[in-house]
Order: structure tokens, then sequence, then C-alpha cells
């Protein structure tokens, strides 16, 4: 991303943010690969990040899949922050000459409406009947895919939580324990991990090396098939 890109967009950041409140996370991403991370955030209260904070799974995938390429934006798919509160989430891509350089991200937090939609609805249906008939008012925790066209985008602080689920939900797809993956299993691993742009990640390579149990060497081998 350009300085003046970065500028321009930074400002709006903070324009958006004070016009639209609190309950409205406002972020800017950049997608150079020596930078993958926040580098302008408002109301960041809402999810608990601040610049240098990682991209989500969520936005490694739009990446990953070249989704810009179709498209300038994906609109209202669903976040969930750490502490289970779900957000409405929509992207905007940055583009420089057809180059993805950025994304533009805004996340609602609408627990408060929610709370007062079922203050009212409690007035004609009794709470059980609202838990298993209204899906907003679950208190599981969804799985990929089942709210909105994108999977759920879940936010972390820190790059090593994100790697961490990626990497356990991508294991769990597998179906074999990790300390007993055969090799073929593991270049089969390494395989799904590059698809979902793990190894965009900084540090990507040294955290997959200590948990299959291979070393860095192995892994860029692994890597070079796939």
């Amino acid at each position: 991303m350009t300085q003046d890109t970065f500028i321009n967009y930074r400002n709006l950041v903070r324009f958006l943010g004070e016009m639209l409140g609190p309950q409205y996370e406002v972020v800017l991403q950049d997608t150079d690969p020596e930078v993958n991370g926040i580098v302008a955030i408002a109301n960041g209260a809402l999810s608990g990040r601040t610049v240098g904070s990682p991209l989500t799974g969520t936005a490694i995938k739009f990446i990953t899949e070249r989704r810009y390429e179709t498209s300038d934006s994906v609109m209202n798919y669903t976040g969930m922050l750490e502490d289970g509160r779900k957000v409405r989430s929509s992207t905007m891509f940055i583009k420089e000459n057809g180059k993805l350089v950025g994304m533009l991200c805004i996340n609602f937090d609408g627990t408060e409406f929610s709370e007062m939609a079922r203050s009212l609805l409690s007035l004609v249906h009794p709470e059980d009947y609202i838990d298993r008939n209204f899906r907003i008012f679950s208190k599981d925790t969804p799985k990929d895919g089942q709210l909105g066209p994108e999977a759920l985008e879940v936010f972390r602080t820190d790059t090593k939580e994100l790697m961490n689920d990626i990497f356990a939900e991508t294991v769990e797809k597998i179906g074999v324990p990790v300390d007993r993956l055969t090799q073929d299993e593991k270049i089969n691993l390494i395989s799904r991990l590059k698809e979902h742009g793990f190894f965009n990640m900084k540090g990507a390579v040294a955290f997959v090396s200590k948990r299959i149990g291979s070393s860095q060497a192995s892994v860029y081998r692994y890597l070079g098939k796939v």
C-alpha cells in the first residue's frame, strides 16, 4: 500500500469510526506480505484488536481465493468476537492498478438491539420457544458456514491464536490426530494449509514444524510438492 493510499484510508477509518459510533469497528488492513495486519483501527475495543493485530482467517481466505479479482467487496457475513458475541461484517478490497493492497472492514455489534428484540419477543413467547425458533438468539457457537454466505469470521488479537485456529480446523477435517499423521497425510495437511493462505503468515513454517514433529527443512520440502 502506497503512503498516499494509507493516509487517505487512515483518515477515512477515523472519520467513519467517529461518525458511526462505538458499535462499529472500522479496520484498515495492509495485505503486503511484510505486514499482513491491521495498520489503522477505530473503535477497536469492540474486538480488542489494535494496530499490528493479524488478518483474520476469513481475510486470508479472501486473499488466497483471489476474491478481489471478481468483486470489489464482500457484504454482510457473520463474525464472532472472542467473548461469543456475533457481529455483522463487511469487507471492501483496496486495489492499486488491479493489485490487492489492503482491505477496509466494518464490523457492527448489534448485541444491544438483539437484547431489545428478545425483550419484546419475551412478552408473547416463553424463553425456551425463543431459543428453539429464533436462531439469532441461540447460545450455541455456530460452525463455519452456518451463518451467512461466508464462513464464520473469528477475530484474534495475535497471530499465534489465528494459526492455532486454522491448524486445528484443518487437522479436524483430515480426521487423523496430528501425532499419527503419515508422511502423505502431512503433505495433505500442508497442501490444505497452503490453500488457506496459512503460509502467508510470518512464522508459519516454524509453527507447523513444531506441531507435526518434522524439521523446518522437511516442511519446506513438503511445500515444494504441493
